[in-house]
């Protein structure tokens, strides 16, 4: 009989299967590492909890045909702590769509005995289930930011997605040139910024981070909460899959010793660079973003992007950089009205850390016809705003 139930050990191969065939489109033998990673995500490490498990859904004859992960995080309230599920890697197999497979993962994920039921990389399709059921997406949640620090290569990327074929092969030909022009002429300027220099990277430590991180969601009337031991984990975690490149970690003083900043973020070269996490004291914000910069500079980064966060788009609009939206909406979904009347009203605020975005498996940067995929880049239309960087 088909049916959705808890996700188990005995599960994983078929799971491992579903995911590398349906969710990064590959034909090719499955990694080793993609069962190990499975494992440790929705079963055994720190953002598993076997009382909010993950589901697969079966078929008449009992084989796995969907999958919808769930991982935990800790939260609390203005009145305690919350219960928190985020919905991971919702797969179904082709041929059975035209299944209850879809509705009955997302039912039973959704009237879990979590407080609250959150997404953060969703597709349209699961939007739509999940608005069904009575979620909803937080309006303006899909905002980035993004600053090109080689234009022209920058340029090409957001060339290239007008279409595949003749004539975005054409584009990128007739623009090569001066876009390697381009850059040749920009990265004969040092660039040194000069708040960059008044501060000095010292060695990472954890608790840089969670301070920064427990400070910038004070005020918030739903938080993330956070310990040394699970940040830890997930760190090492993102910098062992390698999903978007090398994971650079940074702590920052002042003259005087004291930790002023910290930023985490996947950097790649030649590639765009994706910023998972900016903190820091308020009068030293532009510095640690120029230091950021600098950093991605030296590793042959052509850009970076990163998700808007609150009351700091003013600063980066001053940094050159610029806004755009993307398709991963925040989708929220709980039986306490309570609940969702503070998120509905800005009471909640996540990083790229405190989601599901950072578990990304890491070797989906190939296509199935085997061809390397690029990062997301804004659409064509911004890239007369993305030369703004020709000015640093």
């Amino acid at each position: 009989m088909s049916r959705a139930r808890p996700f188990n050990e005995d599960d994983i191969p078929q799971v491992a299967t579903l995911t590398w065939r349906f969710l990064y489109g590959q034909e090719s033998s499955l990694p080793a590492a993609l069962e190990y990673y499975l494992q440790q995500l929705f079963l055994s490490g720190p953002y598993a909890d076997p009382d909010l498990p993950s589901f697969v859904y079966t078929d008449e004859r009992g084989a796995v045909v969907g999958f919808l992960g769930v991982i935990t995080r800790r939260m609390s309230s203005t009145w305690g702590p919350l219960r928190v599920a985020f919905g991971s890697n919702f797969i179904v197999r082709p041929s059975s769509r035209t299944s209850p497979a879809s509705l009955q993962l997302a039912k039973s994920f959704l009237s879990g005995a979590q407080d609250l039921s959150l997404s953060d990389t969703a597709n349209e399709t699961s939007q739509m289930i999940w608005t069904g059921f009575g979620g909803f997406a937080v309006p303006m949640s899909d905002r980035h930011w993004s600053r090109p620090l080689r234009p022209g290569r920058y340029a090409l990327r957001a060339v290239s997605r007008v279409g595949e074929g003749t004539v975005s092969a054409a584009l990128r030909a007739a623009c090569g040139p001066l876009c390697r022009l381009t850059d040749s002429v920009v990265s004969r300027i040092p660039f040194v910024p000069a708040q960059a220099s008044e501060i000095q990277s010292i060695p990472f430590d954890a608790d840089i981070l969670l301070a920064f991180l427990t400070k910038s969601s004070v005020g918030n009337a739903i938080r993330p909460t956070y310990d040394r031991s699970s940040l830890h984990w997930l760190l090492d975690f993102m910098r062992r899959t390698k999903a978007r490149g090398v994971l650079r970690r940074v702590a920052l003083r002042d003259p005087a010793g004291s930790a002023v900043g910290c930023y985490v973020y996947y950097a790649k070269q030649g590639e765009i660079g994706e910023v998972v996490y900016l903190g820091a004291e308020d009068v030293y914000f532009d510095a640690v973003f120029d230091h950021l910069l600098y950093d991605a500079v030296l590793r042959g980064v052509i850009g970076l992007q990163g998700k808007l966060e609150p009351g700091i788009a003013r600063r980066l609009s001053k940094r050159f950089c610029f806004f755009y939206g993307g398709r991963d909406h925040l989708l929220v979904h709980s039986r306490d009205s309570e609940l969702t009347r503070l998120i509905q009203n800005g009471g909640l605020s996540l990083t790229r850390l405190d989601g599901e975005w950072c578990f990304k498996f890491g070797t989906s940067l190939v296509s199935r016809d085997g061809r390397r995929r690029m990062p997301k880049v804004p659409d064509s239309a911004s890239l007369a705003l993305a030369l703004r960087a020709l000015l640093f």
